[in-house]
């Protein structure tokens, strides 16, 4: 995932996961980058517990969609 914070003119990025049964999430690792695409800070969380999705935020948007995926691939699997 990437963000995008432009009152400071810095990205991340994100390798995350989701539990799809549980409506849950988990950072693995981010890092995160100046306006000069410098790494500024970055952390491992891979063994971070999982936490619930809050509505109507950025991270239900992509839960979502990686739902709405997921049931893509497996109607066209049943074709």
């Amino acid at each position: 995932m990437e963000w995008y914070n432009a009152d400071k003119d810095e990205y991340l990025i994100s390798h995350d996961e989701y539990d799809l049964d549980c409506r849950m999430s988990r950072t693995l690792h981010a890092t995160f980058y100046n306006s000069q695409n410098e790494v500024i800070n970055s952390y491992n969380r891979s063994y971070a517990d999982f936490e619930d999705i809050i509505p109507g935020t950025n991270g239900e948007a992509v839960y979502d969609a990686v739902v709405l995926l997921k049931e893509t691939r497996e109607n066209a699997r049943r074709l």
